[in-house]
């Protein structure tokens, strides 16, 4: 953390007028911001910032590209995490080392794999929403918004509206502000889908749109990508009857599931 003791962001990228537009949104947002127009700027000012929490870190840019930067970032890069997970040690503080989000075009997928591969934590596309920006921003910091909210654990069957299919797939976390969901193929971040539940309509009483805007979608084995959602367009009264269910439920059962466990217990 600065020494402000607001999280400090470094935003890397040849468009001045992303740099102040994120400057702007992100400075609101509570964070102290750097800007480097290039990666050669960006290698100097982290020499000479040890204190950095986050790098937005452009992937097309001139002269030396995000890829190639992060490449001579890497043993400075190292440096530093290892003196800052010291310093949490010391202070007994779980806090994050200094993470990358890599920003980039949406037609340059190939470039984000690799991205990722070469050391990147997570990537955001043109034109950047700072919403979802900030979202990952908090996920990566360890204190997303979410963690203020009861959130309970599920393993339910749904459909997603934007994508039929005779596949069912899984939600695994609901919270009054967003869920968790197990899906066969990964959705872009900003991307708005609906999610579908018969038994969250019938035995849960949530009879209203879950709809939300995806955030972030992770790999976790062969066809399944577990993906975060926030939801949009719910009102106060919506959001209590989710509360209603994520305090006094301890997890969200199908209902042939839950007569199975009794069937067990019984024998």
């Amino acid at each position: 953390m600065g020494q402000s003791g607001r999280a400090k962001i470094l935003i890397c990228d040849d468009s001045f007028d992303l740099r102040i537009f994120l400057n702007l949104k992100l400075s609101k947002a509570g964070y102290d911001v750097l800007q480097a127009e290039d990666g050669k700027e960006c290698i100097e000012i982290l020499k000479n910032n040890d204190d950095i929490d986050i790098l937005i870190l452009d992937i097309m840019m001139p002269n030396m590209n995000g890829i190639q930067t992060l490449h001579q970032l890497k043993l400075r890069l190292k440096i530093i995490k290892n003196k800052q997970e010291k310093e949490n040690e010391n202070e007994k503080d779980t806090g994050p080392s200094l993470k990358v989000i890599f920003c980039s075009a949406k037609n340059e997928e190939g470039q984000i794999e690799a991205a990722l591969q070469g050391g990147g934590d997570d990537y955001i596309v043109k034109p950047v929403d700072p919403k979802i920006l900030i979202q990952k921003i908090e996920r990566l910091l360890g204190h997303n918004q979410s963690q203020r909210f009861a959130i309970v654990p599920s393993n339910l069957d749904i459909k997603v509206k934007e994508y039929p299919s005779e596949e069912f797939f899984k939600l695994i976390k609901l919270s009054e502000i967003g869920a968790h969901l197990e899906l066969s193929f990964k959705v872009p971040d900003g991307e708005v889908i609906t999610v579908l539940s018969e038994t969250l309509d019938r035995d849960y009483n949530l009879d209203f749109k879950l709809k939300g805007t995806v955030v972030f979608s992770e790999q976790k084995v062969k066809d399944i990508f577990e993906t975060e959602i926030v939801f949009k367009g719910l009102n106060e009264f919506q959001r209590e009857k989710i509360r209603s269910v994520t305090v006094k439920t301890r997890e969200l059962k199908e209902p042939s599931d839950e007569e199975e466990e009794e069937e067990d217990s019984a024998t």
